[in-house]
């Protein structure tokens, strides 16, 4: 059974504080709280499938 090689993901401050004035954006001025929360639910989600599959999403 082959097992899946998994990669550490590291996160800049300068992305940390980026996508906290996203939320807060979402949040405050769109008055969006649920909307700012499923956002960093899915950032999370890819986050963690880029450990397995670092490939799949481009380079930006």
């Amino acid at each position: 059974m082959a097992t899946s090689k998994q990669y550490q993901i590291e996160i800049t401050d300068e992305c940390k504080r980026e996508i906290k004035k996203i939320y807060n954006y979402i949040k405050n001025e769109l008055y969006a709280e649920q909307a700012a929360q499923n956002l960093l639910i899915k950032l999370e989600e890819c986050i963690n499938q880029l450990a397995y599959t670092p490939k799949m999403y481009r380079k930006i």
